[in-house]
């Protein structure tokens, strides 16, 4: 129910069928780290943690992952993060879902 609750504030307000969420990393500024600096260094050239945001259609929090360090590409982070797998089960339980971003 939750997913067709998704599905349809998106369709409502955008046009988007099978829309969930809008996903998207941003970098949040962190003081240099003691170990591992390699792993906080952006590509804007300061230390960072990248943070994956997914949001609903009424720019609700649903999930976030600030597990990985500003090095880390955003596809990285969606690859190797829960919400791939969450998707997928979704899709073989014949969902139709995806997100934008």
């Amino acid at each position: 129910m939750l997913v067709f609750t998704l599905n349809y504030r998106f369709y409502r307000k955008f046009g988007f069928p099978a829309a969930l969420g809008c996903i998207d990393g941003t970098l949040v500024a962190m003081k240099k780290p003691a170990e591992n600096e390699e792993r906080f260094y952006c590509r804007k050239g300061y230390h960072a943690r990248n943070v994956q945001l997914i949001t609903d259609a009424d720019l609700n929090i649903l999930n976030v992952d600030p597990t990985y360090g500003g090095a880390t590409h955003d596809s990285f982070i969606f690859n190797y993060g829960v919400i791939k797998a969450h998707l997928e089960a979704l899709t073989n339980a014949g969902e139709e879902v995806v997100l934008l971003g």
